[in-house]
């Protein structure tokens, strides 16, 4: 029976892995905000799906415990400055590029389809530029959840969905685990599964 409910919770994690399968997205024109950003959150704003799951993290996001954690989870949730960002001039981007060329760490060859260049791929746009308090292109709520159209959750709001069904994943996973024998996951499981990384989701 054990080894009957870990095959079955392996089943699970391939199928729902599976589903997180998209296609290379064409790329677009780094030097600028998206110009379909206002419509993306004023849509997102609408969708009672996205601003459910939206409330929902926002309130598992308040239940965690460490006081300095729970902060910086909530301040990415919403609308944060971008601290590497700020009152960064256009000579200190330049000169930060230059290094990272000379030292070998970027090939400009791989910008090549990058409108904008090496600069432009590594310094996306942000709304405020320059200033003491850049901002993402758009919200966290309005953002998709894949840049591809055929992606999956690519549609205004997609993120919130996608990490709310990251959520379920995490959970289950935790069910399964403690169900077969194996114990409760460790905390990094969680940390990955139920917040991965997302500003690549939001230009």
């Amino acid at each position: 029976m054990k080894m009957l409910r870990a095959v079955v919770c392996a089943g699970i994690f391939l199928a729902y892995g599976a589903t997180f399968l998209a296609t290379e997205a064409a790329g677009d024109d780094q030097t600028k905000p998206g110009g379909g950003n206002a419509a993306a959150i004023a849509l997102a704003k609408k969708s009672p799906i996205v601003q459910s799951a939206y409330q929902f993290l926002l309130s598992q996001a308040a239940r965690i415990q460490d006081a300095t954690l729970r902060k910086q989870t909530l301040d990415a949730l919403g609308d944060p400055c971008i601290r590497h960002r700020a009152n960064l001039s256009e000579a200190q981007k330049d000169s930060i590029v230059a290094t990272l060329v000379s030292q070998g760490l970027v090939n400009p060859a791989n910008a090549a389809t990058i409108t904008g260049g090496v600069k432009a791929g590594i310094f996306p746009p942000v709304r405020n530029d320059s200033s003491a308090c850049p901002k993402l292109p758009q919200a966290f709520f309005s953002a998709p959840g894949s840049a591809s159209i055929v992606g999956h959750h690519s549609y205004p709001g997609g993120l919130v969905v996608h990490n709310l069904a990251r959520m379920g994943f995490a959970r289950s996973g935790q069910v399964c685990r403690e169900r077969s024998g194996f114990g409760r996951p460790p905390r990094s499981f969680f940390a990955y599964r139920v917040f991965p990384s997302s500003s690549a989701h939001r230009a």
